[in-house]
């Protein structure tokens, strides 16, 4: 695919195609290789995760309540954002 510039980064098919989902209290991130980082917000914008993780990650978000958070996951320049019901 052209993603209009031209250029269509590896990393960012790469966290595009990851899974990330959310059970037992904790957040599953896998198909993302080497480090990165996650930021989970809610819907108003607060933090309640922010750190550098590598490869396969499992977060506890025991902390969380239910609801619905935005995962932001950041592998140099690309970024991506998923939508995670916790509860």
């Amino acid at each position: 695919g052209d993603a209009g510039n031209g250029f269509t980064s590896v990393i960012e098919k790469e966290l595009n195609d990851a899974t990330i989902f959310f059970a037992d209290n904790e957040l599953n991130i896998q198909g993302v290789n080497g480090v990165y980082s996650v930021a989970v917000v809610d819907l108003l914008g607060k933090s309640i995760y922010n750190n550098t993780v590598i490869n396969t990650a499992s977060i506890n978000l025991n902390a969380a309540n239910n609801g619905i958070y935005l995962v932001q996951v950041k592998k140099r320049d690309a970024t991506i954002t998923k939508k995670v019901y916790v509860k």
